[in-house]
């Protein structure tokens, strides 16, 4: 599971986790969006370890 995997980095390393409203214009959250973007449109993504793809049509 991709959470327990960043949890285990998480704790090696000095990380400040802060919380900011999206659709707010945001410059890191409009980049984000950019990028979740692009990446939904990628046909060649591996799919993560440990993910379960499920049926979308439930």
């Amino acid at each position: 599971d991709l959470w327990l995997q960043f949890l285990e980095l998480y704790k090696k390393h000095n990380i400040k986790i802060v919380w900011i409203k999206g659709h707010d214009n945001h410059p890191c959250n409009e980049r984000c969006d950019r990028l979740a973007v692009l990446a939904s449109m990628d046909s060649n993504l591996k799919v993560d370890e440990g993910y379960i793809i499920e049926d979308q049509d439930q």
